[in-house]
């Protein structure tokens, strides 16, 4: 995935305004939005004419051991990837959710699995299948979008269940997830389609590599 590159214009009162816009040549990419995580907050871009603006920004948390580039990060090693990834679909406990992205709801045999032969997928079996057991956490994944990290191709041990899910009541850290306010969550779905990616980087110099 191609990502644009920063640009910075100040206004008239002197505060900084961000615009995100593709290279020239690269102008007709299929994303209409990105979701942008700069440390510890978590904006919403829409793409108008070329360039992206900002619509939104909410406060947010991610692993505990913070963020670590996506090829060298491990299972269980408590950090959430740096890099560039779509949002596959979002996920929760209701029938139906207020949202553009696809969606499916949780059940009580809904695994996001860890198996070396169904590596983070989503997974609804009658055997025990080893994995987030995504019907225990009823707080943090009441709503949440699914993260397309380690997809296409997958690679066993890299990490899996990668989401943006509601924060726990007591943190703002996570095994690797991103985290935000349940309020933030409920509006973030309704502002978003079927065509937005992250963005979750470090600093906005790192934003050049995209």
């Amino acid at each position: 995935m191609v990502l644009p590159t920063l640009l910075f214009r100040r206004k008239i009162k002197k505060k900084r305004e961000f615009l995100l816009r593709f290279p020239h040549h690269k102008s007709e990419k299929k994303e209409e939005q990105i979701l942008l995580l700069l440390d510890h907050k978590l904006s919403l871009w829409d793409k108008k004419e070329g360039q992206y603006v900002k619509l939104k920004e909410w406060e947010c948390g991610y692993g505990r051991n913070g963020l670590k580039a996506a090829e060298i990060r491990k299972e269980g090693d408590g950090t959430t990837p740096k890099g560039a990834f779509p949002i596959s679909f979002a996920f929760g406990f209701a029938e139906k959710e207020n949202t553009k992205l696809p969606y499916r709801q949780i059940k009580k045999n809904s695994v996001w699995s860890d198996e070396k032969g169904s590596y983070n997928q989503w997974v609804e079996s009658n055997r025990y299948v080893s994995g987030e057991q995504l019907w225990n956490y009823k707080i943090c994944y009441e709503k949440a979008l699914a993260i397309g990290f380690n997809q296409n191709p997958v690679v066993y041990g890299r990490g899996s269940a990668i989401f943006l899910h509601i924060k726990a009541p007591d943190t703002w850290e996570s095994s690797g997830c991103v985290t935000v306010e349940k309020s933030s969550m409920e509006e973030l779905l309704t502002l978003v389609n079927e065509k937005v990616s992250i963005m979750i980087l470090q600093n906005e110099e790192e934003i050049k590599a995209y």
